[in-house]
């Protein structure tokens, strides 16, 4: 799982993100239907979940791969 804040900056575009989805799904609702825009927000938060859950970290420490390359030889 991929850790989603690392920073202040993406803590901020996170936060805006989540702004601009929640003024979106309430513009929509109100022009459409409410439903439209509750199925609009769930459908973001489902997606985005499965999105930080699917995909992988290339930053992440493997610490027994790292020893394990390091290590010498055993004969």
């Amino acid at each position: 799982m991929r850790e989603p804040v690392r920073s202040e900056a993406d803590a901020f575009h996170i936060a805006v993100g989540c702004a601009v989805l929640i003024g979106a799904a309430l513009a929509l609702g109100s022009l459409v239907d409410p439903l439209v825009g509750v199925a609009l927000l769930a459908g973001a938060l489902v997606g985005g979940f499965a999105w930080a859950v699917a995909t992988k970290d290339p930053d992440r420490r493997r610490p027994l791969r790292e020893a394990a390359s390091e290590a010498p030889p055993p004969w």
